[in-house]
């Protein structure tokens, strides 16, 4: 089933101090899954890769919400997908070691 564009989302990402569970809103780019989200802690949006859990880019909060999902999924258009496909074995490594589960979300 495919998921429409700004459906909220419950997701885990990966912190400093490990696995958070907050609320995104969903969207893809690229055939990738993504939520986006605000942390009011630091002042930043942030583009999660569901899969995994990490943030995949940022932009600082200072814009509207909107305007901040905008400018992350144009900078998320910019991630070659080859790239992301090279770090993936790696990532699925570390999540292991770290005794997560993957996909993720």
């Amino acid at each position: 089933m495919k998921l429409r564009e700004g459906l909220k989302v419950q997701i885990k990402r990966e912190t400093k101090k490990g696995l958070k569970e907050c609320l995104a809103y969903y969207f893809e780019c690229n055939g990738i899954q993504y939520g986006f989200i605000e942390d009011k802690l630091d002042s930043r949006f942030y583009a999660i890769h569901l899969d995994t859990g990490m943030s995949a880019c940022e932009v600082e909060n200072d814009t509207s919400q909107k305007k901040g999902f905008e400018l992350l999924k144009e900078k998320v258009k910019q991630i070659p997908v080859q790239d992301l496909k090279k770090v993936l074995p790696k990532v699925k490594k570390d999540m292991q070691a770290k005794g997560y589960d993957f996909p993720l979300n």
